[in-house]
C-alpha cells in the first residue's frame, strides 16, 4: 500500500502544487490512471488477472480510503486550528498603515461578509442601495421613532415637556468633533449572512487609554510603546438596533431579520487613531472557583470549580473558559489595568466584581493578543453598579457610587455600596472612570438622565406606560459632565447643562438618538474622549477639545450643593 501510495503522489508531477482543491481532483485523476494501467496489465495472463490484478484493486481501495481519511483528518486540524484566528480577523483591510506614527500590526484581512473596504465593492449579491449601510464601520440609521425629537417642530411629548431639567434648561446638542463609530469583526455572523446588517455591533464600549503594556510591544512594535493605545470593552447581548420594527421597516432600514446570536464580549486594540488593531474575547482562568451560591444556574451560568487542565502545550496550568461579564467598566490602578462587571455566575442580585485583567500572546497564534482574568483574584462587592473608580492620593481605590447626593466610597473586598436615596434626582452615574484636572484639583466625571422619571419597569411587563413606542427601558437620554474635589472629604464642585450626543449625520445635526449611554472618559493630551453606545446598538467616540470644559462646567457650586437643588421645570414657551 505504501508502494501504492508513493505512485499516487507521485504521478501528478509538477501538477501537484495547484491549490487543495485542485490536488484533491488530482488525485482523483491519478487514482483513476492507475486503475487503467492495472487493468490493462491483466490482460497479458488470466491467472495474474484473478490474482495479482485482485490484490492491487484491493491495494488502490485500500489507498483511496487512506486517502480520505487522511484528507478528513487534515481538515479537522485545521479548521481547529482556525477557531480561534477567526475570532480575531480585522473588521477592513484599509488601516493596514495604522496611523502617522506607523504602529506595527498583523496583517489585516479582508472584512467579514466579503466586503473590500478599499473599493467598496462586495462579493455577495447585495442591492446597491444597501452596499453602504453594509460596510462593517459605517454608522447606522434608523427609524424615526428612535430619534431624540421626532417631531420636525421640536415640539416635546408631554413627558418630555413636564421633566425637571438642570438649572430648568432643556437639553442641547454638544458641539464636538464628529463621531467615530469602533470597527469589530463579528465571525459569528458570517454562517448566516444575508445581505443585511449584524444583529448587534456591540455596545456601551468602557475606553481605557494605555502605553502599551507587555505583550502589546511584542505584538504591534516597538513604535506601539512611544505611542498611545487603546482598550474598548465591548458589549453583545440583548440589543436595541430593532425596537417594534415591522418587516417592511426592517428591510427599508437593512436591519437583520435574524435572532440573537448569544451574549459575549469583546475587547478590541485601537491605535492612536483608534482604528482597529486586534481584538480578543476575556476568558477566564479557573485557577480558584468562580462565582458564588445562587448564581445562575443551567445553560446561562452557575459556579464554577476549579479546573486544572494543561492547555496551550502546557503553558497555563489551569483552564480558560468564556463566561459573559455584563456591563464591563475598565480603569487602571496602581498601575494595572482592572474591570469592574456584573457576572451571570454571581446571580445578578447586584454583586459588582472586580478582577485585574492578564494579557499574554495567544499561545495558537502569536501574532495575536489574549486576554483573560484570574477567578483567584475576583473581589465581589455589593451592591450596586455604574461606579466611577479612582485612585486617591494615597493610591487607595475609591468609587463615586450616587452622583445625587454625592457618595464616594473606599472600595475592598467586603464594600457594601450605599443604598439610593429617596430624596434624590435621576440622575445616574455612567462613567467607567473619575478623570483627574490637576490644574484644578478637581475629578471629572460624566452621568446621565433617562426620561420619563421612574421609567425602571420593562414595557414587556406594562404594555400601558405611555412611552412604550419607544425602548423597553430607559430613553431620551441625556447627559451632564461633573467635577468634585480630588482630595477627601469629597463634594460637588460644578456641573454642565443638560446636553445630547451629536449624530454623525450632519443633516440631522439638531436631533439625537434616544438611547446614548456614555460609558468612557478619557482625556489624552488635550482632547477629551467619550465613548458611548447608541440605542444598545452600536459603539462609538465623540472627541473635543479641553479647553471647552470650561465653557461647559459652570462656576463652582456653595460647597453641600446636590444635584436636585439644581432641578427645575423649564420655562414656558
Amino acid at each position: 500500500m505504501n508502494q501504492t501510495l508513493r505512485r499516487l503522489r507521485e504521478g501528478g508531477g509538477s501538477r501537484a502544487s495547484a491549490n487543495d482543491d485542485g490536488r484533491n481532483g488530482l488525485m482523483s485523476v491519478n487514482i483513476h490512471e492507475h486503475m487503467q494501467r492495472e487493468t490493462s496489465k491483466s490482460k497479458t495472463s488470466k491467472q495474474r488477472r484473478n490474482g495479482n490484478g485482485k490484490r492491487d484493486f484491493l491495494r488502490a481501495g485500500f489507498a483511496l480510503i487512506s486517502i480520505v481519511v487522511i484528507s478528513i483528518f487534515a481538515g479537522y486540524n485545521l479548521n481547529n486550528n482556525m477557531y480561534h484566528k477567526t475570532d480575531r480577523e480585522s473588521p477592513g483591510n484599509h488601516h493596514q498603515n495604522l496611523s502617522h506614527k506607523n504602529l506595527k500590526s498583523p496583517p489585516l484581512k479582508k472584512a467579514s461578509y466579503g466586503l473590500d473596504l478599499d473599493d467598496n465593492k462586495t462579493k455577495h449579491s447585495v442591492d446597491n442601495k444597501k452596499q453602504e449601510q453594509v460596510r462593517q464601520c459605517a454608522f447606522r440609521t434608523s427609524p424615526p421613532h428612535r430619534y431624540y425629537y421626532s417631531d420636525p417642530t421640536h415640539k416635546l411629548p408631554g413627558f418630555l415637556a413636564d421633566s425637571t431639567y438642570i438649572r430648568g434648561i432643556a437639553p442641547t446638542i454638544l458641539d464636538a468633533d464628529p463621531a467615530k463609530k469602533i470597527c469589530i469583526d463579528q465571525p459569528w455572523e458570517k454562517e448566516r449572512f444575508d445581505g443585511r446588517l449584524p444583529f448587534s455591533d456591540g455596545f456601551n464600549p468602557s475606553l481605557l487609554a494605555v502605553h502599551a503594556p507587555h505583550p502589546m510591544i511584542d505584538l504591534y512594535g516597538k513604535e506601539a510603546a512611544r505611542s498611545m493605545m487603546f482598550l474598548a470593552f465591548l458589549r453583545f447581548s440583548g440589543s436595541s438596533c430593532s425596537y417594534r420594527d415591522d418587516n417592511e421597516m426592517k428591510e427599508k432600514f437593512n436591519i437583520s431579520s435574524h435572532s440573537f446570536p448569544g451574549v459575549r464580549n469583546v475587547i478590541t486594540i485601537l491605535d492612536s487613531n483608534f482604528e482597529w488593531v486586534d481584538q480578543s474575547p476575556i476568558l477566564v482562568e479557573l485557577d480558584a472557583d468562580f462565582g458564588i451560591d445562587g448564581g445562575e444556574q443551567g445553560w446561562w451560568g452557575g459556579t464554577l470549580t476549579k479546573m486544572e487542565r494543561l492547555s496551550y502545550e502546557g503553558k497555563y496550568k489551569f483552564a480558560h473558559v468564556a463566561r459573559f461579564l455584563e456591563d464591563i467598566k475598565a480603569f487602571v490602578h496602581q498601575g494595572e489595568v482592572w474591570i469592574s462587571y456584573l457576572g451571570q455566575d454571581y446571580g445578578y442580585n447586584g454583586n459588582l466584581v472586580l478582577n485585574k485583567v492578564h494579557f499574554d500572546v495567544a499561545p495558537w497564534d502569536r501574532s495575536r493578543i489574549f486576554i483573560y482574568i484570574k477567578a483567584s483574584e475576583a473581589i465581589v462587592i455589593c451592591c450596586g453598579r455604574n461606579v466611577a473608580f479612582f485612585s486617591d492620593v494615597d493610591d487607595k481605590l475609591k468609587g463615586v457610587s450616587w452622583v445625587d447626593p454625592l457618595t464616594v466610597q473606599v472600595i475592598e473586598p467586603g464594600t457594601r455600596l450605599a443604598s439610593k436615596n429617596e430624596n434624590s434626582s435621576e440622575i445616574h452615574g455612567t462613567s467607567d472612570k473619575m478623570v483627574h484636572l490637576p490644574s484644578s484639583s478637581e475629578l471629572l466625571g460624566i452621568a446621565h438622565f433617562h426620561r420619563p422619571k421612574h421609567k425602571h419597569t420593562p414595557c414587556s411587563e406594562d404594555e400601558k406606560q405611555e412611552t412604550c413606542n419607544h425602548a423597553e427601558y430607559g430613553h431620551h437620554y441625556t447627559h451632564v459632565l461633573y467635577t468634585i474635589s480630588d482630595k477627601a472629604p469629597h463634594f460637588l464642585r460644578r456641573v454642565s447643562n443638560e446636553f445630547m450626543l451629536p449624530l454623525h449625520d450632519t443633516e440631522k445635526k439638531n436631533n439625537a438618538h434616544i438611547i446614548q449611554y456614555a460609558s468612557g472618559l478619557s482625556i489624552i493630551g488635550n482632547t477629551l474622549v467619550i465613548s458611548y453606545g447608541i440605542n444598545d446598538c452600536e459603539p462609538a467616540i465623540i472627541q473635543l477639545p479641553v479647553a471647552k470644559l470650561e465653557t461647559l462646567l459652570l462656576d463652582d457650586l456653595p460647597r453641600g450643593t446636590e444635584v436636585r437643588d439644581l432641578m427645575y421645570n423649564l420655562e414656558p414657551n
